[in-house]
């Protein structure tokens, strides 16, 4: 979410958008609960069950879930998931002030 210098929220960025004014703060929130209960599967998947990234990719594809492209799920797609700590899923950008922002 984008955020001005006081605070004050100025909405979610959409994929690939950028903030234009270089005082404007960019922060992470928790994304749409689906797609981070999905994240959570994934990660449960391969960490806890061990379960291979193509049983992953299959078992999503199974459940009609695609990727943020809207496509079907390939076992790289998963992989480069894994590799980013299943963050981009999970969170949008926001325009909260973290904690602590204002005393500095």
């Amino acid at each position: 979410m984008l955020c001005r210098i006081r605070g004050d929220r100025k909405g979610v960025l959409a994929r690939g958008e950028q903030k234009s004014i270089q005082t404007d703060r960019v922060i992470l929130v928790p994304g749409p609960s689906d797609e981070v209960d999905t994240v959570r599967w994934m990660y449960h998947a391969f960490a806890d069950e061990g379960k291979m990234e193509s049983e992953i990719a299959t078992q999503l594809n199974e459940r009609g879930c695609a990727t943020d492209l809207g496509r079907a799920w390939p076992r790289q797609q998963r992989r480069q998931t894994s590799n980013r700590s299943f963050q981009p899923a999970i969170w949008e950008i926001s325009t909260e002030v973290p904690y602590g922002w204002n005393e500095l």
